[in-house]
């Protein structure tokens, strides 16, 4: 996967953005095992579309290091929602 150009990455940080303003907002009050349940889906959803059909072990192995890289992504927006950083909003 090559990476992405710098207008590239602005637009999918826009759609990413848009996409979290509404989900927020069906999310916001639901209790936190249904928050859980919605984003493990979702995680699930997004690592059955990396396949490697003539190769299930390295498949396997694609989708734990997506895994591992999103968790790593997940503290980082962890830190920068704790603080409440303004250019997250």
């Amino acid at each position: 996967m090559e990476p992405l150009s710098e207008g590239d990455a602005a637009e999918q940080a826009t759609r990413a953005q848009q996409i979290i303003a509404i989900t927020s907002h069906f999310l916001s009050g639901q209790e936190p095992g249904v928050v859980g349940s919605v984003l493990a889906d979702l995680m699930a959803m997004y690592l059955v579309s990396h396949q490697i059909p003539t190769d299930p072990m390295n498949e396997h192995d694609m989708r734990t290091t997506l895994l591992a890289h999103w968790c790593e992504t997940v503290w980082k927006l962890v830190a920068i929602n704790e603080r409440g950083d303004a250019t997250k909003q």
